[in-house]
C-alpha cells in the first residue's frame, strides 16, 4: 500500500512515546523524513530511524541553533553524511521571526556553506525561512547550480514566491497549521503551489493543526502529533478536489523525485515505519495521554 509520506519532522524529540507507535494504528502506513536541527541531535534521529528502518534521516543546522557551533563544523556535518549516503539536509535556513537567533548576515553565511555542501554532494535540501522569505529566495538564487532538489517546509511566504521556487527546482509542503482560520490566507497560497511540487508535511511534534480539527493530540492537548498526516493528506486533496486514494500516489510520485529513490537505503523493501499489520494504536479521537 503507498504510505502517506510526512516529508518534515523531527521524531527523535519523541523517541519512545505513544505518539510514535500511534502510527501504527493508521489506514496507511507512514514513511517520514526525519531532520535533525543541530550537532547534538544528529546522533539521536540516526538511532531513531534504526528503530524505524525505511525512515529517512537528515542533518544540517537550524537558524536558531547556530549559537551551538564550533570549530569544524562543516567537516563534521559532511562525514555524518558521507556515513549515510541516503540522508539529505536539513533542517537548514533562515529565521527573522525567534529572538536571539543570529543576525540574518551570520545566517546568511552557514546557509549558503551548507547548501553548497548539498550541492556537491548530490543530497536533496529542507529548509526554513520564517519572516525571512526574501532572503532564502536571494541565497537560493545565489547558490545556483545548487543542491538537485530543495523542500521549502511549512511554506509562509507570499503567493508571487512559488513560480521562482519552481524554477530553483523547489517543492513545497504544507502543513496542517494552515487551517487555522488566521492562516487563509496563507492556505490559499498553496493553490498557486503546482500539483507536481506539492508535498506534505506535520514538523511534529511542533506545528500542529488548530484543535477543535486536530484527530491525535500529544500530552497537554498539544496537536504536533505526527498522525495527523492523515488530516493533512484529506485536507488537502478536498481542497484540490481530487480523490485521497489519487492523491497520495501523486505525494508518492513528488516525494520520489524531490528525495530521489535512489537514495534510499532500504529500496527494495517496504517504505513504511510502522503498518497498520502491527498492535492497534488507541482511539484517534482520544487524545494522547
Amino acid at each position: 500500500m503507498t504510505p502517506w509520506i510526512d516529508a518534515h519532522n523531527h521524531l527523535h524529540q519523541i523517541a519512545g512515546s505513544e505518539a510514535v507507535t500511534d502510527l501504527a494504528g493508521l489506514a496507511r502506513p507512514v514513511l517520514c523524513v526525519v531532520n535533525g536541527t543541530r550537532e547534538s541531535d544528529w546522533q539521536e534521529v540516526v538511532d531513531f530511524v534504526g528503530l524505524h528502518p525505511g525512515m529517512r534521516m537528515a542533518f544540517g543546522w537550524h537558524p536558531w541553533f547556530l549559537h551551538e557551533q564550533t570549530q569544524g563544523w562543516e567537516t563534521r556535518l559532511r562525514e555524518i553524511l558521507l556515513r549515510f549516503p541516503e540522508a539529505s539536509l536539513g533542517e537548514i535556513g533562515v529565521d527573522a521571526w525567534k529572538q536571539g537567533t543570529p543576525n540574518l548576515k551570520e545566517q546568511r553565511t552557514v546557509l549558503r556553506t551548507q547548501l553548497r555542501l548539498a550541492a556537491d554532494l548530490d543530497r536533496p535540501v529542507t529548509v526554513h525561512g520564517l519572516k525571512a522569505w526574501q532572503a532564502l529566495l536571494e541565497i537560493l538564487i545565489e547558490t545556483q547550480p545548487g543542491p538537485p532538489a530543495t523542500l521549502v517546509h511549512a511554506f509562509g511566504g507570499p503567493v508571487e514566491m512559488v513560480p521562482h521556487l519552481v524554477r530553483l527546482n523547489g517543492w513545497v509542503s504544507f502543513n496542517p497549521y494552515f487551517l487555522h482560520s488566521r492562516k487563509s490566507a496563507q492556505l490559499a497560497t498553496f493553490d498557486a503551489v503546482p500539483l507536481e511540487r506539492l508535498l506534505i508535511e506535520t514538523d511534529a511534534p511542533s506545528m500542529g493543526p488548530p484543535v477543535e480539527l486536530a484527530e491525535w493530540t500529544l500530552p497537554g492537548g498539544r496537536t504536533g502529533h505526527p498522525a495527523n498526516v492523515a488530516l493533512a493528506y484529506r485536507a488537502m486533496a478536498t481542497r484540490r478536489g481530487i480523490p485521497e486514494v489519487e492523491f497520495v500516489e501523486i505525494i508518492a510520485g513528488n516525494f520520489a523525485r524531490c528525495f530521489g529513490q535512489a537514495r534510499d537505503s532500504q529500496a527494495g523493501s517496504s517504505p513504511s515505519i510502522i503498518s497498520s499489520s502491527a498492535p492497534a494504536a488507541s482511539n484517534p479521537n482520544t487524545p494522547v495521554t
